[in-house]
């Protein structure tokens, strides 16, 4: 007994130091997985985002009868499938559950990589640190990419490690790290993969003979993309613009809405934050917004000029960090003023977060007028809506006639998939516009009993707001029905 005492004697120290040592970095993963968890928490047992009902649910349950499903591509991005497919089949858990629980650990380790990348490559102070992980966490163009865009977020990690690791290459034990985590930053997002090779390229072009080196850590990831797209294309996706119209003036626009509340804080931080790597993140990103508006533009099927600005969201929150506590040394003779703002500034911006991961879609902050979605409390559909859409599906598993078809546009394909449980024939229609396209699709194949799912009041989503006309309601719950269409 003497002698347990004795190693917990000899192991509490050193807990205490570890914890010590580590504690910035502990509070930098805790932080944004807790402005992550809220909404899931007011959300419930229903999921959030998207790309998280549409896809990475479905993807779990066809994971395990051993097929993708059609309603998908994987590539550009299938580290996370992946790993959400390994969770689901190995360890039995509910999808809603991996996805929710998924959201805020993935924000945790952006949120350390951020630290991370602050502390190594800026060399900033472990509270100046702490502070850019608190202004990302909350600001609301980070937040949207947390919301469902969960393998951007992964990549992104991956991409802050890839630069710290890059910051310092002095053998060949970090070139090959380097060069692994450059490629797992592509396999888990095909955007933020092009953007890090961007970068890195960049620095070899115009550093040193050393840095020049760094070229050769990128071929491996050059290879995944050119792969990739090439995938892509034989999928069916259009590489170019195919002759697509985009508003040059309005993307432009948007990147400035978007960043208004840390553009001013950012110039001011520009001019003395020197840090040639972030003046290289921005140019890429920049390049991205402005080609995606020009002929020269990738198909905004891959990858949109929307996606090209989120992502300038992290350097531009690094610069007005800086321009914050360059207002702190200020000496001037009104400084204890312009100090005050510096709190004025810190309060807008949680002002800005709490209404977007706690405020309903119906009562979105009026900011978000032009942003998408205007809040994180929703998925494909208003959270406060999930349980009688769940119910509408319970009713079509016990209550659809034998030979009849289920027809599913992508705003509902995935609740059938969580949710129905009948044994009937499920119709997904993912490049269609309309219901009247899909249910007319669906006659044009021979089915003469045809069920869907949609708003029952007038009040639908995605330019949709009736069911297609002969369509008869079968069943509602709250705003959503089931309806019958029989041509």
């Amino acid at each position: 007994m003497s002698k347990v005492k004795a190693s917990l004697t000899m192991i509490v120290p050193d807990l205490k130091e570890v914890f010590w040592k580590t504690k910035f970095a502990l509070v930098a993963f805790l932080v944004p997985l807790f402005v992550r968890s809220i909404p899931e928490i007011l959300a419930g047992p229903y999921p959030i985002g998207y790309d998280s009902i549409t896809a990475y649910i479905p993807f779990m349950r066809d994971w395990v009868l051993g097929r993708t499903g059609p309603q998908f591509d994987p590539v550009g991005g299938s580290l996370l499938f992946a790993i959400f497919g390994s969770v689901f089949s190995l360890g039995g858990l509910d999808p809603v559950a991996i996805v929710k629980s998924a959201g805020p650990i993935l924000y945790g380790l952006l949120g350390i990589s951020e630290y991370l990348f602050c502390r190594r490559v800026l060399t900033w102070s472990q509270q100046k640190g702490l502070l850019l992980v608190l202004v990302s966490a909350t600001y609301f163009v980070s937040l949207r990419i947390s919301w469902d865009l969960l393998r951007n977020t992964l990549g992104l990690s991956f991409m802050l490690l890839t630069l710290v690791v890059g910051s310092s290459i002095n053998s060949k034990h970090k070139t090959l790290a380097l060069a692994g985590l450059m490629l797992a930053t592509g396999l888990a997002h095909l955007l933020v993969g092009t953007i890090v090779i961007s970068i890195t390229l960049l620095r070899a072009l115009v550093g040193t003979r050393k840095e020049r080196s760094l070229i050769t850590t990128t071929l491996p990831s050059i290879a995944l993309v050119v792969i990739s797209i090439v995938q892509l294309s034989a999928g069916g996706l259009p590489i170019a613009t195919s002759g697509q119209t985009i508003n040059a003036f309005d993307e432009y626009a948007y990147v400035g809405y978007i960043f208004l509340p840390l553009i001013p804080l950012a110039i001011l931080g520009y001019r003395s934050l020197r840090s040639t790597l972030l003046k290289f993140w921005l140019f890429v990103c920049a390049m991205g917004v402005i080609l995606g508006t020009t002929p020269l533009a990738i198909s905004s099927e891959i990858v949109s000029p929307e996606r090209w600005a989120f992502m300038m969201f992290l350097p531009l929150t690094a610069y007005a960090v800086e321009g914050f506590y360059r207002i702190k040394g200020s000496g001037h003779a009104y400084g204890r003023y312009v100090k005050h703002m510096r709190w004025v500034w810190i309060s807008f911006l949680l002002v800005l977060a709490g209404s977007y991961v706690a405020l309903p879609a119906s009562q979105a902050f009026v900011y978000y007028r032009f942003f998408v979605p205007t809040s994180m409390m929703q998925s494909t559909i208003p959270v406060e809506e999930s349980p009688n859409v769940i119910a509408t599906f319970q009713w079509l598993s016990s209550n659809m006639q034998p030979g009849s078809v289920l027809v599913m546009t992508d705003p509902m394909y995935g609740w059938a998939r969580q949710y129905y449980s009948g044994n009937q024939t499920v119709l997904w229609f993912h490049t269609v516009e309309t219901l009247q396209a899909a249910i007319q699709a669906t006659v044009d194949q021979g089915y003469s009993t045809v069920y869907t799912v949609w708003w029952s009041d007038g009040l639908g989503w995605y330019g949709q707001p009736d069911v297609p006309s002969g369509s008869v309601l079968e069943y509602q719950a709250g705003h959503f029905g089931v309806f019958l269409f029989s041509p």
